[in-house]
């Protein structure tokens, strides 16, 4: 009779343990969903990383904090400097899948996530791209992105300009936003080819180019481009005495170059429709100040909303490893309510935040809307 009831015994510690080592296995894979992101953390476009990062930090601490993902998992986005540039991107990202084993992956310059499309192809990751690029539209399954795309703003800008286009100039920056938006203007027949003025990245003195615009006599000049340094097109034209209406891409906007001219220059830009703030977004615009002694902008505001829906997907997915079940819940996903922006994704998986038009000058006054 002892040994039987010692053996029973013996048979129950077994069990207990075992099912004690496989729940303590299995909460130690499960408790904490990676996600990466390639951000260009140094560099020219260090001040689009910053965004991201922002934005994915405190979408992090918010996700975490309010438990919104399913069985008490934790998120971590774990960041990977690509200084926007492809190569050295491309390198981060294999960190980020082979070090990291990160099986979704953000990023946000157009040509970096370009470069990742093969990659992304061959390596089956869900990708979520915050760039503009035409060539990100409908890539596959697996790849989205949230971002206005060049095809919007420049249907927008049709739209406030009208039937001109012999009176159009675009003086437009010759990297991959650039190039794309000058190649639709063209397309969409209103900006003439002969009209079209291209400068480097790296251009410092924009008094030449600004005068071969203003010989074209026109009535309007559209800046494209991306960058801080971009606000000195506005002040040579108007040093020259360009007098008629002058109109900056979005880019113009989101790579800082507002804030240096906004005060000294009358002009129209793109920008994103202002969101609406309701008691949430109230409340993370609150703590996004108390930790970085700053307003958060759009563009931070949209990295948040990326991790939100992403967050979502996974909490409809049954299997949380399954990027292709992720990534099927997240293109079937419908309206979703972000924090400051509803969002919808379309049959090309592009998540379009809305724009508008608008005068320093007014920032209350919508020129024109999409």
């Amino acid at each position: 009779m002892t040994k039987k009831i010692l053996f029973t015994i013996g048979v129950v510690a077994a069990v207990a343990i075992g099912v004690f080592v496989y729940l303590n296995k299995t909460d130690k894979t499960t408790e904490t969903v990676k996600i990466g992101a390639v951000l260009p953390l140094t560099g020219n476009l260090a001040f689009l990383g910053e965004t991201g990062k922002n934005g994915l930090t405190l979408a992090e601490n918010y996700i975490n904090t309010n438990h919104l993902l399913n069985n008490g998992q934790q998120v971590k986005f774990v960041l990977s400097d690509g200084a926007g540039v492809p190569k050295t991107s491309i390198n981060a990202l294999n960190h980020l899948l082979d070090a990291e084993q990160v099986k979704m992956v953000f990023s946000i310059v157009s040509s970096v996530d370009v470069s990742f499309i093969p990659i992304q192809k061959d390596r089956n990751f869900l990708f979520v791209s915050h760039a503009t690029h035409p060539a990100l539209s409908g890539v596959g399954p697996l790849f989205f992105r949230h971002s206005p795309t060049v095809e919007q703003e420049a249907n927008l800008l049709k739209q406030h300009i009208g039937n001109d286009a012999p009176s159009i100039v675009l003086l437009n920056m010759s990297d991959d936003y650039g190039v794309a938006f000058a190649k639709i203007a063209t397309q969409e027949e209103f900006i003439l080819p002969a009209n079209i003025f291209t400068f480097n990245p790296t251009e410092q003195d924009f008094r030449t180019i600004c005068t071969r615009a203003i010989q074209s006599n026109p009535n309007k000049v559209v800046i494209c481009g991306n960058g801080k340094d971009l606000y000195r097109i506005v002040i040579a034209l108007r040093q020259l005495g360009y007098k008629n209406e002058i109109i900056a891409t979005l880019g113009f906007k989101v790579g800082g170059a507002f804030e240096q001219v906004k005060d000294s220059a009358i002009f129209t830009y793109v920008d994103f429709k202002k969101p609406v703030i309701d008691s949430k977004y109230s409340g993370v615009l609150k703590e996004y100040y108390n930790q970085y002694h700053k307003e958060m902008n759009v563009n931070e505001m949209i990295f948040f909303n990326s991790a939100l829906l992403l967050v979502e997907a996974i909490n409809r997915s049954t299997d949380k490893n399954d990027v292709s079940e992720i990534a099927k819940k997240l293109s079937d996903m419908g309206p979703f309510s972000g924090l400051g922006e509803n969002m919808a994704i379309s049959a090309m998986h592009d998540i379009l935040p809305e724009l508008e038009i608008l005068t320093n000058n007014n920032d209350n006054a919508t020129r024109n809307n999409q």
